[in-house]
């Protein structure tokens, strides 16, 4: 395989950009990673289950529900059990939580605009397809 396709599948120089990027805001407001992320991943979806965050950040259920929790007691976010199925719990941004999440949201617009400079829109469909295709086998394979 190609050496740069697979540094890139790796995610290693990703990952050092964008922690490097996010560590002013995990040390302003005593975030870990996980927690950014599912910030993010509520700040898009707020209707989000936390089924929906460990499925949609590929992350064991167990660690999404401790990071959620430490969340709650930091004040980002608030729980609610539905009211339908008390198995399930809600979680929404708090009013406190808000600003950190556009915040959040900010930066990832920032990385998403510096790693896909000069990319042209039809390029970034290439891409957008190709990577369909390849998450679609990496999920069939994962089901074996």
């Amino acid at each position: 395989m190609d050496d740069e396709m697979d540094t890139v599948l790796r995610g290693r120089k990703l990952k050092k950009y964008t922690d490097h990027t996010f560590r002013t805001i995990r040390e302003e407001y005593d975030l870990k990673q996980i927690e950014i992320e599912i910030l993010f991943c509520l700040y898009k979806n707020p209707k989000a289950t936390s089924s929906d965050v460990y499925r949609e950040l590929s992350l064991h259920k167990g660690h999404v529900s401790m990071a959620m929790d430490d969340l709650c007691q930091k004040g980002y976010l608030q729980s609610e059990h539905d009211r339908h199925d008390r198995r399930y719990v809600n979680y929404e941004i708090t009013e406190k939580g808000k600003p950190v999440a556009e915040e959040i949201a900010a930066m990832r617009g920032e990385i998403h605009n510096k790693i896909f400079e000069g990319v042209s829109e039809e390029e970034m469909d290439i891409l957008k397809s190709i990577m369909a295709k390849v998450s679609g086998n990496l999920d069939k394979i994962c089901e074996d």
